[in-house]
């Protein structure tokens, strides 16, 4: 009987610890990074159902600029993939904040999200632009260079909010392509991570353009008439430009493609 009981009292004890490491299991990983965005994605969710999108539009790019610095210093691999999904579905929060708030805000400081959050990385580009010789980054250094001669020229011919709003980009992806490839040791996991995201990328706004398609949302319609409103060309067709707007996605896409390459 005392075998018996502690044979019982054994299993119990493995099933016990089998649902713990399961529950463990299903965390994501690393916990104080995914709670550093899941914080950003709820405050984002509060603001929007509050009819707060005025303060979101200040919010949200600090909150993405937070939680950036956190993932650049500690989780690299999870930077990358959160830098991903901003360049997604940052233009779907400008017109979510501009819709709950009944005002079409342009430029809109939302849109400036990605860039500052890939900008972070210029602290690498800072550690290792005087190694670029001996590291095999020369032709970086001839990319940034032209770019800030164009920069340079921008603003001399043209308005400053032009010349900037060019600058970020061509800077941007280039800059992002640059922290990849000096990391390059990590190519596998970030191999890993851009198949996931862009895996879930794309059924998440493959499934939005569908239904953007049949059942135009209110937020896109105000949208689409604010644009008309101001003389700017609404899309063509409904799907219009769900991850664009003036981000340039299609660019960094390229660019960042480039560097994996």
């Amino acid at each position: 009987m005392y075998r018996l009981k502690k044979r019982n009292n054994h299993g119990l004890g493995f099933s016990a610890e089998k649902i713990v490491k399961t529950f463990f299991y299903l965390i994501p990983q690393p916990v104080a990074g995914w709670i550093a965005i899941f914080s950003l994605i709820l405050l984002t969710a509060a603001s929007i159902v509050g009819g707060a999108g005025t303060i979101l539009n200040f919010a949200f790019p600090a909150g993405a600029c937070a939680v950036g610095l956190l993932l650049y210093n500690r989780y690299p691999i999870l930077y990358v993939g959160f830098v991903w999904w901003l360049w997604f579905l940052t233009p779907l929060v400008r017109r979510l904040a501009d819709y709950t708030s009944g005002s079409f805000t342009n430029p809109s400081p939302i849109l400036l999200s990605p860039y500052l959050v890939v900008f972070i990385s210029i602290d690498t580009l800072w550690k290792h632009l005087p190694k670029s010789r001996r590291e095999g980054t020369l032709p970086f250094v001839l990319i940034f260079s032209s770019l800030f001669y164009s920069l340079a020229i921008g603003l001399l011919r043209n308005p400053l909010q032009g010349a900037v709003i060019d600058f970020l980009d061509w800077g941007a992806p280039v800059l992002f392509c640059f922290y990849l490839f000096v990391n390059w040791r990590n190519y596998p996991r970030y191999r890993q991570n851009l198949q996931r995201v862009f895996f879930w990328g794309v059924l998440v706004m493959g499934v939005y353009g569908i239904i953007q398609y049949l059942i135009l949302p209110e937020w896109e319609r105000f949208w689409i008439i604010q644009q008309k409103i101001r003389g700017t060309p609404p899309p063509r067709n409904r799907w219009g430009r769900k991850a664009g707007e003036s981000i340039p996605l299609d660019a960094v896409e390229t660019h960042i493609f480039l560097g994996y390459t």
